[in-house]
């Protein structure tokens, strides 16, 4: 398991090894690195790295070596999932060339076979499955509650309201979709639905805070950052989706930085 640690302004990404519970420093705190994603294999990380007024996608293996640029330019790009043969890059870019003076979510596409691959456009959106077919976006709901939730297959024009919610994450596999919802008390509770059989439900309803959830490379777990209110301490969350299993990685006592 990959994460980001943000903590007094730095920000820099732990591989978790659940074997041994211990944690290993990938990148330098000052480098600002986050929002890290595993290749399928788990041999790569590809992460955002903040740079100035943007924000660019870097790999590195899994053990933190080889350290490359990936994406270029102006642009605020983060991370959202490999093609399972791993040979392409998706993520996510923000476009702030409109007039209201709010981004644009579009998700990107680059090979990552070629050095210097030029990336392109594969449509409006948040998030997107492994094999590149679906794209999941959000809109403004009409009832206000929360914004809805669009699912598009991007050979299709027409695209349907799956859901409310915010932040989605759609699984590798592009059956299952995990977001956020406002719970009660200034809590946030995380859902996850299942598109194929419309089967709706809350993973995580305990209090705090959560960050947009992600599903692992296989899809078979929801990981989302807690931030307690009130007792408890801030955690990393896996909930594996098969038996609801909780596994609840704690950032109480984060390591000095030597």
């Amino acid at each position: 398991m990959v994460f980001d640690i943000i903590h007094s302004g730095e920000a820099w990404v732990v591989r978790y090894d659940r074997s041994t519970r211990s944690m290993q420093e990938l990148t330098p705190r000052t480098l600002r690195c986050h929002h890290p994603i595993l290749s399928p294999t788990g041999s790569n990380v590809f992460f955002s790295r903040l740079d100035g007024n943007s924000c660019h996608i870097w790999a590195m293996t899994s053990d933190g070596q080889q350290m490359r640029q990936v994406t270029r330019g102006r642009v605020i790009d983060t991370p959202l999932t490999i093609s399972q043969d791993g040979s392409a890059l998706y993520f996510r870019r923000e476009n702030w060339h409109y007039r209201f003076g709010t981004p644009v979510y579009e998700v990107w596409k680059i090979s990552l076979g070629a050095p210097l691959a030029a990336p392109h456009c594969v449509g409006p959106g948040f998030s997107i499955n492994a094999s590149g077919e679906i794209l999941v976006s959000v809109v403004h709901s009409q009832n206000g509650l929360a914004p809805a939730i669009l699912v598009k297959e991007v050979t299709k024009e027409r695209e349907r309201h799956e859901c409310d919610g915010y932040v989605p994450d759609i699984s590798p596999d592009g059956t299952s979709i995990a977001y956020t919802r406002p719970g009660t008390n200034w809590n946030t509770e995380i859902w996850i639905k299942d598109t194929a059989k419309g089967f709706e439900q809350v993973l995580d309803s305990s209090p705090g805070i959560k960050s947009a959830p992600r599903f692992s490379p296989d899809g078979k777990q929801v990981t989302f950052r807690l931030i307690a209110l009130r007792d408890g301490e801030d955690a990393i969350v896996g909930i594996t989706l098969t038996n609801r299993t909780v596994q609840r990685i704690s950032l109480a006592n984060l390591p000095a930085n030597e």
